[in-house]
């Protein structure tokens, strides 16, 4: 399964992006987006972006 990087604003309830003083960015590699949210155990998560994660050369 490929790596993938997945990246989450952190939520207070049901607030507008827009409306929000500051915004809090998390970024997790998983395989899925539940993997994913499983592993930032935050509990308001909006899904903002996926993108394959770079494989770095040894």
């Amino acid at each position: 399964m490929a790596i993938n990087k997945f990246t989450f604003v952190l939520a207070q309830g049901k607030q507008r992006i827009a409306a929000m003083q500051k915004i809090r960015f998390i970024t997790v590699l998983a395989g899925t987006e539940h993997e994913a949210r499983s592993i930032a155990g935050a509990g308001s998560l909006v899904f903002v972006s996926r993108s394959p994660a770079q494989e770095v050369s040894s």
